[in-house]
């Protein structure tokens, strides 16, 4: 749309009287004093969550019946693609793609297949050189071997699966593991910076981080009893339910802000 700018410069300008302009700066600073509170919660849960997160895996570790096993005695590779971006659609596709940059940015410890938008790759697309055994299954793990920082090494957890065909896409390490955890602690565990201190020495790269599929195999994975797994797996993703609610809470406060903006001069 074209503004003429004779309008803009001698059109006219109203103003509601003093008592009301003073309501609506009022209305306006409690809802910017309440979102910045709401956001001030969420970053402290964060960091609840962090901290929390360190104390469990330090203390899991000093515990008898926690092994440390070998990532290689642990996990079995799969295979991942090459598409782009570009190769990719947001809807329309019957096969979804774990795409590395979805995992820095939008996943967290794990990722529901049944709830989440993943993009799909182009029905044009040719994937008929991936086996069945690529196609990623509940407890999978997805890991970004690239980043333009040190989150490079951040892994998700495939969860909601069933019926749902999914591959691992650009820049990503999947593999599966050959003995059984409770679902969601891989995430959490290969997510916390008790694991994390194991890779930062094995990222390569100044502007852009990477991680090899070699260097990863070095690690060693902590895998107490199943009943200390579904503690651990429970905690947090308590706390991340809690987490996602508050940041829902700041979503509605900024569009109610928003709204309001749009209707106040009409």
């Amino acid at each position: 749309m074209k503004v003429n700018n004779a309008a803009v410069l001698f059109g006219d300008v109203y103003f509601p009287n003093a008592t009301e302009q003073s309501k609506i700066v009022e209305f306006l600073q409690i809802l910017d004093y309440r979102i910045k509170k709401q956001r001030a919660l969420v970053e402290s849960l964060k960091k609840y969550k962090r901290g929390l997160s360190d104390k469990i895996f330090s203390t899991i570790v000093i515990t008898s019946n926690c092994k440390k096993i070998s990532w290689k005695n642990v996990f079995l590779p799969l295979q991942n693609n090459t598409f782009s971006r570009d190769d990719l659609i947001q809807y329309g596709g019957t096969v979804r793609d774990i795409h590395y940059g979805d995992i820095l940015v939008k996943y967290g410890a794990t990722v529901n297949l049944s709830s989440v938008d993943v993009p799909c790759i182009k029905p044009e697309k040719d994937i008929s050189k991936f086996s069945i055994n690529s196609y990623l299954q509940n407890g999978d793990i997805v890991i970004a071997d690239t980043a333009e920082d040190y989150s490079v090494g951040k892994a998700t957890e495939i969860i909601g699966s069933n019926g749902i065909m999914a591959l691992s896409g650009l820049h990503t390490i999947p593999c599966r593991p050959c003995i059984e955890f409770v679902p969601m602690y891989l995430g959490y565990y290969l997510n916390s910076s008790y694991f994390r201190k194991q890779i930062y020495p094995m990222v390569q790269g100044t502007k852009v981080s990477s991680i090899s599929k070699s260097e990863i195999a070095k690690t060693e994975i902590l895998v107490p009893s199943q009943l200390e797994q579904q503690r651990v797996a429970s905690i947090l993703y308590g706390l991340d339910q809690k987490i996602g609610y508050e940041e829902n809470q700041i979503n509605a406060l900024v569009h109610i802000k928003s709204a309001f903006l749009q209707q106040l001069f009409i």
